[in-house]
């Protein structure tokens, strides 16, 4: 079985992974995807939002690089 935080590199992850990757908690994350500070998910229906993996990875690595 996968470890169900794990991050591929292409895909669609749930929220709960984005926010094991990211260090942040859900109201922080969904105020910053609310603004437009970071990526927004893929809406399937009113309850599945799913975000893309390569986006995520990539907005980890540029906040990374700003607090380095």
């Amino acid at each position: 079985m996968q470890n169900p935080a794990f991050l591929p590199e292409i895909g669609l992850v749930r929220e709960s992974v984005v926010l094991a990757h990211v260090g942040l908690g859900t109201t922080k994350w969904r105020t910053m995807v609310k603004a437009g500070e970071a990526p927004a998910p893929i809406k399937f229906s009113e309850r599945l939002k799913l975000y893309d993996a390569r986006a995520i990875r990539g907005w980890i690595d540029e906040h990374t690089k700003v607090a380095a």
